[in-house]
């Protein structure tokens, strides 16, 4: 074996060993971000389909219709929970991101419109402006505890240390509206339930997707660096 050949052999193992050690934490990283969003158990099987199990997040229209069905703490006489959105890769620790559509004295069957071009959530029972929001994009939902001290969960399990609370329903006789649940530990342990319609599902991206299209570009960039060289 020549030298150059030798030098050939040394090159296809260093990028083997490279490519495998890049494609184990790939693989590790989509395999550890899909076990964190996991598929509720319905609760109103007659009425409602399974979970779309998306990421946690939607895609919504230029208008929304959202009606809030039952908030637990309200049923105790507890203060009622605030339930509303916010856009995704926003920093939710900052509660200037966090946008209101019922807050704590809304109650059963109160309505609200969440308009994407002026950028207002409208209380339709209040006639009023509940809050106004700047932003584009998907958008996740969250409900703040207010009877535990303003706890915070979201629709984003990753948000929550990868435990999913959130549920997503379409109903089965008009699957245009979702069932959005808080759930608790188990299916009849619902936080809250909001009626929303004009929202599209974002699904969770495919691991193997993410695995063969990070290959492909590794491969492009290396086949690239050899030419070169």
């Amino acid at each position: 074996m020549d030298t150059k050949q030798f030098g050939a052999l040394i090159v296809r193992k260093t990028l083997m060993k490279n490519l495998l050690s890049t494609s184990i934490l790939v693989l590790f990283t989509c395999v550890t971000f899909n076990a964190s969003a996991t598929p509720l158990t319905n609760p109103k099987p007659t009425d409602l389909l399974e979970d779309l199990d998306g990421s946690g997040y939607f895609t919504p229209a230029v208008g929304i219709l959202a009606i809030e069905v039952l908030d637990i703490f309200e049923s105790f006489a507890l203060p009622g929970s605030s339930f509303g959105f916010f856009f995704e890769g926003a920093d939710v620790n900052n509660s200037a991101n966090l946008f209101t559509i019922f807050s704590s004295t809304d109650v059963s069957n109160d309505q609200a419109v969440i308009d994407f071009t002026t950028g207002f959530v409208f209380d339709i029972e209040e006639a009023t402006i509940e809050s106004s929001f700047t932003g584009s994009g998907n958008i996740g939902f969250f409900l703040t505890l207010n009877a535990l001290g303003g706890f915070n969960l979201f629709s984003d399990s990753s948000l929550n240390s990868g435990v999913d609370w959130f549920g997503a329903f379409p109903f089965i006789a008009a699957p245009e509206n979702l069932a959005l649940f808080f759930q608790g530990a188990t299916p009849t342990d619902l936080l809250s339930l909001h009626v929303v319609s004009g929202l599209t599902s974002v699904p969770v991206p495919e691991p193997a997707s993410a695995f063969l299209l990070l290959l492909g570009l590794i491969g492009f960039a290396r086949t690239r660096k050899t030419v070169s060289a």
